[in-house]
């Protein structure tokens, strides 16, 4: 196996300011975090580093180009009017509705927490009260191909089904008299999602501080909890 050697462009972007100390690493105070990557480049230090390696993926994947067209495609980016009428429930059958309707619209797994203001990012405000957090399970026959290109594809294509699973999900939302905005990936949000996903139950919190998380559907053989 050849070592890894980065490309000499890349590291020429390099910032003088790391990603541990962005993130923290060493601080005792609790405080919101900064954004570091997949936030508008022109407002974060690794942000030359980002342009860079995603024009090289889009040369070098071109089935990533143009996500909106590809890969099933993202969704409109237009939103549903908010109705006018509200429709009322109690909590529990929110949560339900809400449940069946966004697994019935591509995701995999839902979760909902009310939104701590400690997981918005600088810089952001969010005002509304509620969050819900999708999981979308990846190929993994795919993704071990990393990194050769159809490794790339299934992350990208997975970015697009969530990203239509939220916008319609939040269309929905609005036909019932309620204000909800859709957020998909690549690129960030307002609020950092672990947290969130660790509230709503989605898995723990492993060592790298990252989810970990198991398969939605228990593989032959595994006793289902």
């Amino acid at each position: 196996m050849a070592s890894f050697q980065p490309s000499s462009d890349q590291q020429a972007l390099v910032p003088d300011i790391s990603g541990n100390t962005i993130n923290g690493l060493g601080e005792t105070q609790l405080r919101r975090p900064t954004p570091i990557y997949w936030h508008r480049p022109n407002q974060i230090p690794h942000g030359k580093l980002q342009v860079w390696m995603l024009e090289r993926t889009k040369r070098l994947v071109p089935e990533v180009d143009h996500l909106n067209d590809q890969l099933g495609g993202r969704g409109s980016k237009e939103r549903t009017p908010i109705a006018e009428t509200i429709v009322e429930q109690t909590a529990q059958q929110w949560v339900e509705v809400v449940k069946d309707f966004a697994l019935s619209h591509e995701a995999d797994l839902v979760g909902i927490t009310r939104l701590d203001p400690a997981w918005v990012f600088e810089g952001f405000e969010v005002e509304q009260p509620w969050m819900i957090v999708l999981g979308l399970a990846m190929d993994h026959t795919e993704l071990v191909k990393a990194p050769e290109p159809p490794s790339i594809i299934e992350v990208m294509t997975q970015y697009n089904r969530g990203t239509r699973a939220a916008r319609a999900l939040a269309d929905w939302i609005r036909e019932q008299g309620y204000e909800a905005i859709p957020h998909g990936g690549p690129s960030a949000g307002p609020v950092t999602l672990i947290p969130a996903a660790l509230a709503c139950g989605f898995g723990e919190l492993g060592n790298m501080a990252r989810l970990s998380t198991g398969p939605t559907v228990p593989p032959s053989g595994w006793p289902a909890s």
